[in-house]
């Protein structure tokens, strides 16, 4: 009943005509500029568009590649058409050099990929640098760099999600002396390191995410103070690396009975059916995480799941309600209800969420 009860409100919803298209959102007063690197549209290059533009204005690029790295000193919303196919191509010189570079609070950087020109080993790049700003979001963007795929420094509530980092010679995602951010529904692949935060960084959140495959470490955590549960932790060299004296939590602190990490390496065992180890997974002498995950989640349940009880129910169907319409920097935004990352919440979020309801993990 309440299945058929969910999608009755999806449907209701879809017929009022709320749901609105959405590039990107601006305020009155605030324009958008538009780039095609083929011409007849604003401008050629997203820089010179960034140029152009005012505090608060957006920036939509079409598909294509451009060859060039961007600095925004001014606050943008800066959105690719397709993350597939909206490429910036960091040029080989100067060394260090990076895609996207931002310094104003309260920036967006969506759906695009990022890669060099041409990939050197000696060159290195940074995907998107956040540096001594506040209140940024970056989502929805592929990255494949030689050095770091997007880095956080000296900023404060971040929010970096739904981002595929892949080969980066560093590190997925470092956060250096930043505090009161979220890193979440990340797949992290293959890099040297996952996920890395250090020099202080502190009151994080790191959940929903896929850490597989890193040759060096999966989690470097050199910093205390920071909520780390819901990831998949999943065969990297080294599963986590924790500098002496640092602790950090490593399940739901407000729930515990909805668990902590899934570890590959974990050997517990689950003799009581609840998806949870019935031993801590032990990091070292200061942390462990006490309710590891017995399975890996799909990220479709991770991300249906919004208020992290490992249930997809009407709580979050709530959730999705309370922060309907809302869009980055509005007073309904919810980054953990924009479950597809099209920079809204609306049907398809629902959607998404009806699709796994009732469903509990692992």
């Amino acid at each position: 009943m309440k299945r058929k009860a969910v999608f009755g409100l999806v449907l209701m919803l879809s017929l009022t005509g709320v749901l609105m298209p959405f590039m990107i959102q601006t305020v009155k007063g605030q324009k958008v500029w538009y780039v095609y690197g083929g011409g007849g549209k604003d401008f050629t290059t997203i820089q010179a568009a960034i140029n152009a533009a005012s505090d608060g204005d957006g920036i939509y690029v079409f598909n294509g590649t451009y060859t060039e790295s961007v600095e925004a000193n001014k606050t943008v919303r800066l959105v690719g058409e397709n993350p597939t196919n909206t490429i910036i191509q960091i040029p080989a010189t100067p060394n260090p050099t990076y895609g996207v570079y931002i310094t104003a609070n309260n920036s967006l950087v969506s759906s695009f990929t990022i890669i060099e020109s041409p990939p050197d080993p000696g060159q290195i790049t940074y995907g998107i640098e956040l540096i001594s700003v506040e209140g940024c979001i970056v989502t929805n963007n592929t990255i494949q760099v030689d050095y770091c795929g997007i880095v956080a420094g000296w900023a404060k509530k971040a929010t970096i999600m739904h981002n595929n980092l892949i080969n980066c010679g560093n590190v997925g995602v470092m956060l250096k002396d930043s505090n009161e951010s979220i890193v979440a529904a990340n797949n992290i692949s293959q890099c040297a390191a996952g996920i890395d935060f250090e020099d202080g960084s502190m009151g994080n959140t790191f959940t929903q995410n896929n850490i597989t495959s890193c040759t060096i470490y999966g989690v470097a955590a050199y910093s205390s103070g920071n909520l780390i549960y819901h990831n998949n932790i999943i065969d990297n060299a080294l599963q986590v690396d924790i500098f002496p004296g640092d602790v950090n939590t490593w399940n739901n602190d407000t729930a515990p009975e909805s668990g902590g990490n899934y570890w590959s390496n974990y050997t517990g065992v689950d003799n009581d059916h609840d998806g949870l180890g019935d031993t801590p997974h032990v990091l070292d002498g200061l942390n462990q995480d006490n309710y590891p995950l017995i399975n890996a989640v799909s990220t479709d349940l991770l991300t249906a799941d919004i208020n992290g009880d490992r249930r997809i129910d009407m709580k979050d169907i709530a959730a999705l309600i309370n922060a309907y319409n809302g869009a980055p920097f509005g007073p309904r935004w919810n980054p953990y209800t924009d479950l597809n990352a099209d920079l809204r919440t609306n049907v398809r979020d629902i959607a998404m969420t009806v699709m796994n309801f009732n469903k509990h993990y692992p």
